[in-house]
């Protein structure tokens, strides 16, 4: 035992160094993310005026703190101040990073260090606590899984509140343990202030105030002795004053030094904010999975995301624990099993029950809070077990898992395990920060030096400048909505959150899904050369035909037709059933009923407008696919917009070729 303990420090900070340096070498490759601007510029009006007004969804401590080195640079607030006045944050971090764009980079790189250092931080409490409480073996093998973990070097190194949020919900659960173990006044005070941090970083902190409390109960249960109800219940209240004043003092210091204004409890930034973060949980995000959308996610998201964004070695390291736990727990007495277990096992539970029933589905970044406790509790539980030929376990692991995560290298946002594909198919799996967060844009830049692709086409996903860095190009949906054809003479360089239709219309590129890319920069941004996969015959749309054809139309709640009686009214959307819209993706049986899930979307665009013959507007068509459960038939969602006074409505869909298939047109009775 004397060498491990002899070697734990030199090892531990060997590995929190190597991935520290892995961390530094890729921030300074990848380009900003989509949702650094926002968060890093309102981070700096925090310190630079007081005023709470941008990005209040998310509390301001680690925005603040990565702002703190943008205060040493020479920076000017954006000359147009609509986004300020209207509170838009991501239009006021575009303009903020474009304005200061001489030093955009390099105050980003000083932002992203803080991060940087928070996640080293992070892997120091995991090392001194585990090794305090299960020894160096089991803190070493703890740390060697942070330190190797992908979503941990890549989430690690951007400025965003995730992992910082590990790191102050850790600390607060083992204060409060500490406490639970021996009260005394600074450990109860420890716990109420690291509590308030983890809430003034992510309101999703707000998971601790059941742990505080089940932990509470189970030391009551454990040493009634210790903690009589009436003690537990002060103890109990006094963290969390503690926690309200801490968050309270986070937003209060930048008001007070600038002389800046909270408002009243109903209009204070902190509960303001909590509203929009519940109101944003209740109505969902635009999420993917395996190829469906949604808005509300789906409860086993995260369970996915977790077995196809961990390392295959990690995953195995995780059997084995889970396995042996179960002869241990056949021979223990839950009563006495020390306190620290319980630090470990009850957050895991708590959270990765909120994430379960949570209806943000965009990306394994929410599960990072669970990491610190899942990596201690796995390696606590394997250096208890008595696994025959553990060193030859261990070694193999651990190769497997250096092999893979340095692999990824530099591009940690797109790791997917072996046994997932790879990060060539993560697209099929996940999007969204999972793998495409505008990361990559510095990457085409590059790529393009070495592969000129003259005309460009760009549907670039990510707040990164790409006129700075020299790209220009159309979009490619944007020419065919222009021209009302597809036009394929360009090359296409397009993130992936737009060819799965993460935030854009699914079917817009669903003919182009299913062709391999020319090339694949950083992961997150296919390139297809569209002028050569054309003159190979190559391109599965100039195969296809459609011709059109409508069956019915109904009112948006699908109680019937528009009629004189009953007509269509200006704003409504409204379902036009149809036939001959062509193939779909995923196919679909048009002999058979259609699915709900996933629905088919069609491959070639639709085309309408309203009144055609006499130049009226073209249609805002919202949907064009599947029409479950019945069979054989496509159904378009088109808005009625209110610049119409008459409603024929035309439609046809594109063909590869530049020509046009047949149109057909319908009379949509409107209201005058």
């Amino acid at each position: 035992m004397a060498k491990p303990k002899r070697l734990f420090w030199p090892a531990a900070a060997a590995l929190l160094t190597l991935l520290a340096t892995m961390q530094i070498l890729s921030a300074l490759r990848e380009s900003t993310t989509a949702d650094e601007p926002a968060e890093l510029s309102a981070g700096y009006t925090y310190l630079k005026t007081g005023d709470f007004r941008l990005n209040p969804e998310h509390p301001p401590l680690s925005k603040m703190i990565a702002a703190l080195p943008l205060l040493s640079f020479s920076l000017v607030f954006p000359a147009d101040r609509t986004a300020w006045s209207k509170a838009d944050a991501y239009s006021f971090g575009g303009a903020f990073f474009r304005d200061n764009a001489p030093q955009a980079d390099a105050f980003l790189f000083a932002a992203r260090l803080t991060a940087i250092f928070l996640t080293f931080c992070l892997g120091l409490a995991i090392a001194v606590w585990a090794r305090t409480n299960f020894g160096p073996f089991a803190a070493l093998l703890a740390v060697t899984l942070y330190a190797f973990d992908p979503a941990i070097t890549a989430h690690g190194h951007y400025v965003k509140n995730d992992v910082p949020l590990a790191l102050f919900g850790f600390l607060a659960c083992i204060a409060w343990g500490a406490y639970l173990s021996r009260p005394g006044t600074l450990r109860l005070i420890l716990a109420g202030l690291t509590l308030g941090l983890a809430v003034a970083t992510k309101f999703s902190a707000l998971f601790l105030l059941p742990v505080f409390v089940i932990l509470l109960a189970i030391r009551c249960w454990q040493a009634p002795e210790m903690f009589s109800p009436w003690r537990a219940l002060r103890a109990l209240l006094a963290a969390v004053s503690l926690a309200a004043g801490a968050v309270f003092l986070v937003y209060a210091f930048p008001a007070w030094i600038h002389g800046a204004k909270l408002g009243g409890l109903n209009s204070h930034p902190f509960l303001r904010g909590l509203r929009i973060s519940l109101y944003h949980n209740s109505v969902g995000h635009p999420a993917y999975l395996l190829g469906m959308h949604g808005m509300k996610g789906w409860w086993f998201y995260f369970p996915i995301a977790f077995a196809v964004k961990m390392p295959v070695a990690t995953l195995a390291f995780l059997a084995l624990a889970a396995w042996a736990s179960v002869g241990i727990l056949r021979s223990t007495r839950i009563r006495s099993v020390p306190l620290a277990w319980f630090v470990l096992v009850v957050p895991l539970a708590v959270y990765g029950a909120f994430c379960l029933i949570s209806h943000l589905n965009i990306g394994i970044r929410y599960m990072l809070p669970m990491w610190p406790f899942l990596f201690i509790l796995s390696a606590a539980i394997f250096s208890r077990a008595q696994f025959r030929h553990a060193r030859v376990i261990l070694l193999l692991l651990g190769a497997a898992l250096v092999t893979e995560s340095v692999s990824i290298y530099p591009h940690y946002l797109a790791f997917f395990n072996v046994l997932a594909g790879g990060p060539a198919r993560g697209s099929k799996i996940l999007a969204d920060s999972n793998l495409d967060w505008g990361q990559d844009a510095k990457e085409l830049r590059d790529w393009l030096r070495g592969h000129p692709a003259f005309p460009l086409c760009m549907d670039y996903f990510g707040e990164a400048d790409l006129t700075r860095l020299g790209i220009t190009g159309p979009s490619l949906v944007a020419r065919w909505k222009h021209d009302r054809r597809i036009s394929l003479d360009c090359v296409e360089a397009i993130s992936v959150n737009f060819l799965e239709g993460v935030y854009s219309n699914p079917g817009d590129f669903a003919w182009l899904r299913d062709i391999q890319p020319d090339a694949r920069v950083g992961y997150s941004i296919y390139v297809y050369d569209l002028p050569r996969r054309a003159s190979l015959g190559q391109l599965p749309l100039q195969h296809f035909t459609a011709t059109p054809k409508f069956v019915e139309v109904r009112h948006q709640d699908f109680h019937g037709p528009p009629t004189a009686a009953d007509p269509a009214r200006h704003g409504e959307i409204l379902g036009f059933l149809m036939t001959g819209l062509g193939p779909m993706n995923p196919p679909v049986a048009l002999d058979k009923p259609a699915p709900a899930n996933p629905l088919g979307y069609t491959e070639l665009p639709l085309f309408c407008q309203w009144n055609a013959a006499d130049g009226g507007p073209f249609a805002d068509v919202l949907y064009s696919g599947s029409s479950p459960p019945r069979a054989g038939i496509y159904q378009a969602n088109i808005l009625v917009p209110a610049s119409i006074r008459a409603a024929q409505l035309t439609c046809t869909s594109a063909l590869f070729s530049g020509g046009q298939s047949g149109p057909a047109s319908i009379e949509v009775p409107l209201e005058p």
